[in-house]
């Protein structure tokens, strides 16, 4: 019988994945680096009437869907094409292994999933459903607008006598003029700060709560 082993799909830059391996029973776990999979694995799918299985075979392991007991989906980036591919393929190469993943990952069943990819894409940069299902099961939540209106943002400002955040969506890296890195974070605003950027508004959709103070 075939040892069930846990599949970690993730990226080479991952590198907290090994302090969480370490502590796991030896030899029960397949780490795959998805963005190499297209120079370092051999990836096979087959669905039919009675058939759902796959395997990747890595140059120092090969796993198949009826080995996996569970998958930790953590940050996996997607495929980069091999450097043998054409720069004007590589854009078509690299969707082609990209839906492969999603194929395969989504028609794995009847395993134990972390941050399933379903789940993932669904709640990814998407802060109102978060939000929604955290309200429905009995959390606080603050008061979100999302707009690009500056009459909105205000009137919701004066609604918390002008104690409001703004946040981004995430996901996307800012950039100064000159290609430097800025962060972007919740920031605690005024009244008067939101009225130096009235032109601003109807750039792109932005994130505005009311302030909850911190209890840590």
């Amino acid at each position: 019988m075939k040892m069930k082993k846990t599949l970690v799909v993730t990226g080479s830059k991952e590198n907290n994945i090994t302090d969480v391996v370490q502590h796991l029973s030896p030899g029960t776990v397949v780490r795959i680096n998805v963005n190499a999979l297209l120079a370092d694995a051999i990836l096979t799918l087959r669905i039919g009437r009675n058939v759902n299985e796959w395997s990747i075979a890595l140059p120092d392991a090969r796993i198949s869907s009826d080995q996996v007991r569970s998958v930790w989906f953590r940050r996996p980036p997607y495929p980069a094409a091999s450097v043998n591919v054409a720069g004007h393929c590589r854009e078509f190469v690299e969707n082609e292994a990209k839906h492969f993943c999603w194929s395969l990952w989504t028609n794995t069943t009847g395993v134990t999933w972390v941050n399933h990819p379903h789940t993932t894409r669904l709640l990814e940069f998407n802060k109102p459903y978060q939000l929604r299902v955290a309200a429905a099961s009995g959390l606080s939540v603050p008061d979100t607008l999302i707009t690009t209106s500056f009459d909105e943002a205000m009137e919701f400002a004066d609604l918390y006598g002008g104690d409001i955040v703004v946040k981004g969506s995430g996901g996307t890296d800012l950039f100064d003029v000159n290609g430097n890195r800025l962060g972007i974070y919740t920031n605690r605003v005024t009244r008067a700060q939101l009225e130096q950027h009235r032109d601003d508004f109807g750039l792109a959709p932005v994130i505005l709560e009311n302030y909850v103070p911190k209890k840590l």
